[in-house]
């Protein structure tokens, strides 16, 4: 934002985006194997 190349909305949804994908990968469980074999 700061050097013009994104708008604040971007950089927001951008930020926004990258919190989602840290929960994500953070709270991640693996499929049981039934799970995986239906």
């Amino acid at each position: 934002v700061t050097k013009g190349i994104l708008t604040e909305e971007g950089a927001e949804i951008l930020h926004s985006t990258r919190l989602i994908g840290n929960k994500s990968a953070h709270e991640i469980e693996a499929h049981s194997q039934q799970t995986l074999e239906t």
